[in-house]
């Protein structure tokens, strides 16, 4: 692993990369935990970020410390510096996800669809469990199309001939792939999964109000 890290160092070169990237986002790994975005690595400033082979980066900081992020998926990725011989094996720390380069599709799409997707299924059992994803089928079966709202595609749904009694938001953060979900039931009250941090999109915002 270790021989691989330094491959790529040596290997990576290209132009910036177009946000979102699949490894923004907090990770727990083997050293604690890790927090990305596409400008800064645990708070402090990048310098650059290449791609080489899928799933490979190379991030330079400020300070000229390099390091490889490796094998990156929605839920996992191993980090490893070659400078000091460190490797730790990561998960994301934020619920379930889905792939962050995918939902920008969402937008403009009822949120009924995403949970008839074949994609979305799996993301969304770990995050609700079956039951309630069962029963979300059914709660965002009357939706207007989801939009866009800033680092989010969100949307609402209702129960047909219940809207009043059965309704709900979802939202798909477009830069580390969280998932929230809002939903009320007839008879019950409101609840909600995901990580719920940062500024939320309206439609989540509004339905946890009512």
């Amino acid at each position: 692993m270790l021989l691989r890290a330094l491959a790529v160092l040596i290997t990576l070169a290209g132009p910036a990369l177009a946000e979102p990237l699949p490894f923004e986002g907090t990770w727990d790994c083997d050293g604690g935990p890790m927090t990305f975005s596409a400008q800064t690595y645990q708070g402090q400033p990048i310098q650059s970020i290449e791609a080489g082979v899928p799933g490979d980066y190379l991030v330079t900081m400020q300070d000229g410390y390099r390091f490889a992020l490796m094998d990156v998926t929605a839920t996992g990725l191993t980090w490893s510096s070659p400078e000091s011989g460190d490797i730790m094996e990561c998960r994301r720390a934020s619920g379930a996800v889905a792939a962050a380069g995918d939902l920008s599709a969402w937008n403009g799409r009822p949120s009924y669809e995403l949970f008839g997707d074949a994609s979305m299924q799996a993301p969304l059992v770990a995050l609700m469990g079956q039951d309630a994803y069962e029963d979300a089928k059914w709660t965002f079966s009357v939706a207007p199309e989801m939009r866009q709202y800033g680092d989010w595609v969100s949307g609402t749904g209702c129960r047909a001939h219940m809207c009043n009694q059965e309704y709900g938001a979802v939202a798909l953060n477009l830069r580390d792939g969280r998932i929230l979900v809002a939903m009320k039931l007839d008879g019950e009250a409101m609840r909600t999964w995901g990580e719920a941090r940062g500024d939320l999109p309206p439609p989540i915002v509004d339905t946890m109000m009512k």
